[in-house]
């Protein structure tokens, strides 16, 4: 079988990105919360949602770091829409609606000067499927040796924020190239051909990278997607696979973790991974 291996570079910054209107009117200003995500059972509630992308009647508002304060204006009434934003592969300067989490939708009497306060509460959306759901509780399918390395490998650990466990990758100068997917492959046509994303957190003493391995009559390529650097806290990553996944050119696909390659020393903690789409 063909390897090959590219790793996409990416830089993750901390900014944020506030849009805000003039109005010639008076307008009525929404108090938007922090927001609040409720998972389904057996899904941890661990959000990165940073931003609001605001509708009312229809017109975009604009994007507000949360907590937010957003004038809007109307007459009688005014329907509003909250979208839960995220940062797109985590990069600061990457704010999207995630296609996977319900809006908040209220209808509100308009009253100029006037504050009203609203809960940014979200969901999955009803019809979201889990193509890899892993947070290491009773599994591990992170098991695919394909770097043919005995002493490089992903091990359960009671080390988690979330829950009682984690996935942890020991690093030193000798495995600093490790590669490790999922034992499963997940077919691109289960993936469908709409949006597909991984969610996970992660908290790493090292820089590693994410990729994915295509499959496709006997061929095997692996790709990289991204590159992430040291962190000593836990972090939430929305990671779009669907540029990949929907250029058509493998039937199925493995999630890839990989070492950077550089002489260094530390460990990699992994928890609640997931492939999501609809």
């Amino acid at each position: 079988m063909k390897h090959c291996f590219t790793i996409v570079f990416v830089t993750i910054f901390c900014a944020s990105c506030a849009i805000i209107d003039n109005f010639d009117e008076e307008p009525m200003f929404l108090e938007i919360s922090e927001a609040t995500f409720n998972p389904p059972v057996g899904i941890d509630p661990a959000h990165d949602i940073r931003d609001v992308w605001v509708f009312a009647d229809g017109f975009n508002v604009g994007i507000f770091e949360l907590p937010a304060r957003v004038p809007v204006l109307g007459t009688d009434s005014v329907d509003i829409n909250l979208l839960p934003g995220i940062r797109n592969n985590g990069l600061s300067n990457s704010s999207r609606d995630f296609p996977f989490y319900k809006p908040t939708v209220v209808t509100l009497p308009f009253e100029a000067s006037s504050v009203e306060e609203i809960e940014l509460e979200t969901s999955y959306l009803d019809d979201i499927l889990f193509s890899l759901n892993e947070d290491f509780e009773s599994s591990n399918v992170f098991t695919a040796d394909i770097d043919n390395d005995t002493s490089t490998f992903l091990q359960v650990v009671d080390e988690s924020t979330f829950g009682s466990k984690a996935g942890r990758i020991d690093v030193n100068t000798a495995t600093s190239r490790f590669q490790i997917a999922t034992s499963r492959l997940y077919p691109t046509d289960v993936l469908g051909t709409s949006e597909v994303y991984l969610e996970m957190n992660h908290r790493n003493e090292v820089g590693f990278a994410i990729g994915i391995i295509g499959h496709q009559d006997g061929f095997v390529e692996t790709i990289g997607v991204i590159s992430l650097f040291p962190t000593d806290e836990w972090r939430k990553l929305y990671l779009d696979l669907s540029p990949h996944i929907n250029a058509g050119l493998y039937d199925n696909y493995q999630i890839l973790i990989a070492g950077s390659g550089l002489v260094e020393t530390g460990q990699i903690w992994l928890d609640n991974l997931r492939v999501v789409h609809l």
